[in-house]
């Protein structure tokens, strides 16, 4: 059931519902061209890497502190050179971004398209924000993933002398906070619509 709110003369539903919009379109642009670039140029396939320098082989002085060494480094590794492994890496990565951005600029379209008309307290916005808890930790896990695979095809093809090249998986928590916080504001606002619904009953 669908409950009509006053009309607000406030422009920024309208406004961030443009926004969205053209973030959807910017969006698909960049993917199409991304992919373009893995499959047709000679783009490099860059992935992140953790890597632990050989004993002594890199160490700090301090005055205060003494001496050290570096270790649990993180790095960027580019390669150039082609292949099917290439192009399958880069276009997984361009997908998983791409699709993450696109469902998650749609369903706050659709959110803001109903501020924007006035109708926000409905049930479909409540599972909108609901899959939008959801999918933020997600996408989040998977593109960690991604690069963790990537990383596990590095370590197991390349060596660097003086390095100890390890892929490690450590989930960012951040994602998994977001969408629980965004899942309690689903709930909160299935409260709402609830109670402008009883409220617009007894008048």
């Amino acid at each position: 059931m669908e409950v009509r709110v006053m009309p607000t003369t406030n422009r920024l539903p309208k406004i961030l519902q443009r926004l969205t919009e053209v973030g959807i379109g910017v969006t698909a642009l960049v993917a199409t061209v991304f992919l373009l670039a893995a499959v047709f140029t000679d783009s490099a396939l860059e992935t992140p890497m953790e890597f632990t320098p050989a004993e002594d082989t890199y160490s700090l002085t301090s005055e205060a502190l003494g001496t050290g060494t570096i270790h649990d480094a993180v790095g960027v590794v580019g390669f150039t050179d082609r292949s099917a492994t290439f192009v399958a890496l880069s276009t997984a990565k361009v997908l998983a971004y791409a699709a993450a951005s696109l469902v998650l600029l749609v369903l706050l379209r659709n959110i803001l398209k109903t501020l924007s008309v006035g109708t926000p307290f409905v049930d479909a916005n409540v599972g909108r924000i609901r899959a939008i808890g959801i999918l933020i930790p997600v996408f989040g896990f998977l593109i960690q993933g991604l690069h963790w695979a990537t990383s596990l095809i590095v370590m197991d093809t390349v060596t660097a002398e003086g390095l100890h090249i390890e892929a490690r998986l450590t989930p960012n928590l951040t994602y998994l906070f977001i969408g629980l916080v965004v899942v309690a504001l689903a709930e909160v606002f299935r409260y709402g619509t609830h109670l402008q619904t009883d409220a617009d009953l007894t008048i």
